[in-house]
C-alpha cells in the first residue's frame, strides 16, 4: 500500500483524531468585523437618509 494523504487522514480518523480543517481565530475575527462593519454602515446610511428627510420638512413617512 503506497502512502497517500487519504491514507493518513483515514488513519488519524481511526485513532479518533479530528482532521477537519478549521478556520483560524484571525479568519473568524475578520468575518465578524466585516459583518459588523456592514451593519454599521447600513445604519449610518439609514440615519443619514432620515436626517435629510427631517431637515427637508418632508413628513411623508
Amino acid at each position: 500500500m503506497e502512502p497517500s494523504l487519504q491514507n493518513a487522514v483515514d488513519y488519524l480518523k481511526s485513532k479518533g483524531i479530528e482532521v477537519a480543517p478549521h478556520k483560524s481565530t484571525f479568519q473568524l475575527n475578520m468575518e465578524m468585523a466585516t459583518m459588523l462593519l456592514t451593519v454599521l454602515m447600513s445604519e449610518v446610511d439609514y440615519l443619514r437618509n432620515r436626517i435629510e428627510i427631517l431637515e427637508g420638512g418632508n413628513a411623508d413617512e
